[in-house]
């Protein structure tokens, strides 16, 4: 890498860009099967167990260098193909993947069509996401844009690769600068809040008094680039100095090549790492429909909100990627799953089961008198179950009021004799309000814990504890622990032809715009900022009635450390879609349904939604029969030929009613005498025998306006001499796409020529 990335994105221009963000998995863990551990000198990611494991590349001659990224115990370097294969080899080290570019998924109508619009109006409340941190990691934004004026928390710019001689820095600030390339960013941070200032409210985003903070990873996104995006914002996040506090991170990009998901990932890593630190992850679901199994790798995670797209009338875009009807669609399954899996591979140990015991203790708690004959001791005893598994117990006291000293004793049958024996106890030394402790247990064991008074005075007791599993070595098979990711988007929100802020000069701005500061794109990368956007209306109305939005705790987790997390906001933008908004949804192409921002925020408002309230597209009722149907015209030169004269055939498709297909394979059929001039004819791909005369099949498919042409020779002879018929032309469906009913019709009607034969036949 001796070229600087990023001078040759710049160099490289807006023609390299696209309009999708969506690589390849190798072994689970291991090495990426674009790695080469015979080859030379290859860039990776190495994503270790734990961030302290990094020190083992101290031992390794890096030639350029390495970078370990601030909260992600993830190092990205150069690695030749020995040094890869001993590195992966290493206990401490879970995955090596290599460092390879990814993709771009690329109004006031889209918030009536979400019902964001009448949540702002419904009240005097009008959430609009005021004091509220969003981040957007694309390409970019031009902070000064008045659509943004003074919401631009942070404008990050990528600078260089940190590694050799460069710059040490990976980032810095530009505030109100222009870091966007091409538009892409631009177009989606307006998505998500711009305020609409420069069309006088009419282009609004969701949230539009949201602050944005941005990440520009240029026009052609970087894994490494994306990696340390998150690995900036977790650590910003979690810097008490820095007034910063993002609920949401929008991400319209993912990866070309592969579709397995991969837990270890550099990625998947850092969106566990951030949704754990109570950052909501929303990623576009891909722009490679309408095929199954196109849904983008980072957008399977069940931990992360993935977007479909779909149009103002609610019906799901052709292009909007699909997950699979046979995979998994239970989101609580999958996560359950991979939190286990996770916690083993990097906390050592897995949640077997928790809760807290509470009671009160100190002379006289039963009424008797202090010091007087039977008087109690106020000691307070609980028995716990100890799953067989559990070999580890982490507990934490509190006492109200303060000062009072309580004795903590834990109890268990160690020997097998059937008597319990002291094994830990805390309270011993001068006790705080909140004492910890971690206790090591038998498995299967009864264990009893006793709070004993220290003092004459009462006191109120809460000691909430957890049990674990912890890990032995080898011990986190992933395929004992499938599924642990999702083959279905979450949700559908507005993604065709939406209009958002654009600077007049970006690349992706269509040149056909009237407004020069806006413009129309459609994508899946159009569709993720809307649900990040209102995502955070989601998270302020509950905050609004007094709950609380801090780490991924939620209703359904083992440990509750708050009142809710991004894990309560995904269900409940989930729980509250409208089903069935499409006669065409099914799960695996459009999740939950269709967002409705005005139902999510009511919810919220009550308490936020569980796994439970998630009900998917329905399965159950058959869809609707629907047949292919094209309108479209057959046209010729003449009725009457002489033998030998050539005639110009021209096949027009007029119009597809039929919802969801633009564009269709088009055959023409003639008889057998006469002669196709494949020669002179564009687009003829074969002509085939029939029992009833000619197919003439055409390369590619015929989209809605457009036309094909050809020609063909009229037979000669005297026994030529007569009448033929010509059509009707043939349509079908393009490959991909799959109708309930007849994928096959007709059009053009039939026409009768006539031949007169001259001469003889050779």
């Amino acid at each position: 890498m001796s070229l600087n990335r990023r001078s040759f994105v710049k160099a490289a221009g807006a023609a390299g860009a696209a309009t999708a963000f969506t690589g390849s998995a190798g072994a689970v863990p291991g090495i990426s099967d674009a790695l080469d551990v015979d080859g030379g000198l290859q860039e990776t990611l190495v994503v270790f167990r734990e961030r302290d494991d990094r020190s083992l590349l101290d031992a390794f001659d890096l030639l350029e260098g390495r970078y370990d990224y601030e909260e992600l115990p993830v190092t990205w370097t150069h690695l030749d193909g020995d040094q890869i294969a001993t590195v992966a080899e290493d206990d401490r080290v879970l995955h090596v993947s290599d460092a390879f570019e990814l993709d771009y998924y690329n109004d006031a109508e889209s918030r009536e069509a979400m019902s964001v619009t009448e949540e702002w109006n419904a009240d005097e409340l009008g959430y609009q996401g005021e004091g509220y941190d969003a981040v957007v990691i694309d390409s970019g934004i031009d902070g000064s844009h008045p659509d943004f004026s003074g919401r631009v928390e942070s404008n990050y710019e990528y600078v260089d690769e940190p590694l050799g001689d460069r710059d040490p820095e990976m980032w810095v600030d530009i505030g109100p600068g222009d870091s966007d390339e091409i538009g892409h960013g631009q177009h989606c941070c307006g998505i998500v809040a711009g305020d609409g200032a420069q069309s006088s409210g009419q282009y609004q985003g969701m949230a539009p008094k949201a602050r944005l903070s941005v990440y520009s990873v240029s026009q052609a996104i970087y894994l490494p680039y994306a990696v340390g995006a998150w690995d900036h914002m977790i650590a910003r996040k979690k810097d008490d100095s820095v007034d910063f506090d993002p609920v949401v991170c929008s991400n319209s990009y993912g990866v070309a090549r592969g579709n397995a998901y991969n837990p270890l990932d550099p990625l998947n890593v850092a969106t566990w790492e951030a949704f754990n630190a109570g950052i909501l992850p929303v990623f576009a679901a891909g722009n490679d429909g309408p095929g199954d199994g196109t849904i983008s790798r980072y957008a399977k995670a069940p931990h992360v909100l993935a977007v479909g797209a779909g149009t103002k009338e609610k019906s799901l875009t052709g292009f909007s990627s699909r997950g699979r009807p046979d995979g998994n669609h239970d989101r609580k399954t999958a996560y359950g799953n991979l939190s286990s899996y996770m916690d083993r591979v990097f906390a050592g140990r897995v949640i077997t089961s928790d809760g807290t015991l509470s009671g009160t203790v100190g002379p006289g708690v039963d009424g008797s008198a202090v010091g007087g004959p039977g008087a109690s001791s106020g000691s307070s005893t609980h028995e716990l179950r100890v799953p067989d598994n559990a070999d580890l117990l982490e507990g934490s006291l509190s006492l109200q009021p303060g000062g009072q000293q309580v004795q903590v004793s834990f109890y268990q049958d160690r020997d097998g004799d059937g008597e319990q024996e002291l094994v830990a106890r805390m309270g011993e030394e001068p006790v705080y309000i909140h004492k910890d402790i971690a206790v090591d247990l038998d498995g299967g064991e009864p264990l009893r814990v006793e709070f004993t008074p220290k003092n004459a005075a009462a006191a109120q007791y809460e000691f909430s504890y957890t049990l674990f599993e912890t890990r032995d070595d080898g011990d986190a098979d992933l395929d004992e622990r499938r599924p642990v990711s999702l083959f279905r988007p979450g949700i559908v929100t507005h993604g065709n032809s939406v209009m958002s802020t654009f600077d007049p000069e970006d690349a992706l701005r269509p040149p056909t715009s009237t407004e020069p500061f806006y413009g129309r794109i459609s994508g899946t990368s159009m569709a993720c900022p809307a649900a990040a956007g209102i995502a955070v209306l989601v998270v302020q109305a509950a905050e609004d009635v007094g709950l609380e939005y801090a780490g991924q705790a939620e209703v359904e987790s083992t440990v509750n450390t708050a009142d809710f997390g991004p894990l309560s906001v995904i269900n409940t933008l989930e729980a509250t879609t409208e089903t069935n908004a499409d006669a065409d949804y099914t799960p695996h192409d459009a999740g939950a349904g269709w967002v409705d921002a005005e139902a999510a925020v009511e919810a919220a408002k009550q308490g936020l939604s569980s796994f439970d309230d998630v009900t998917l597209a329905s399965e159950s009722t058959p869809p609707p029969v629907v047949d292919l149907s094209v309108q479209g015209t057959r046209t010729s030169d003449g009725t009457t030929f002489t033998g030998g004269q050539t005639d110009q055939v021209k096949l027009t498709v007029d119009s597809v009613p039929t919802k969801g297909v633009s564009e269709v394979q088009v055959i023409d059929r003639i008889p057998s005498d006469w002669d196709v001039k494949e020669e002179f004819s564009d687009g003829v791909e074969t002509v085939e025998e029939t029992d009833s005369g000619q197919e003439v099949h055409f390369t590619g498919s015929v989209a809605v306006g457009d036309s094909v042409s050809y020609f063909v020779e009229a037979p000669s002879g005297p026994q030529a001499t007569g009448s033929y018929t010509f059509g009707s032309a043939k349509a079908s469906t393009p490959e991909g796409v799959d109708l309930t009913g007849s994928e096959e019709t007709t059009f053009g009607g039939t026409k009768r020529k006539v031949v007169v034969g001259v001469g003889t036949n050779a």
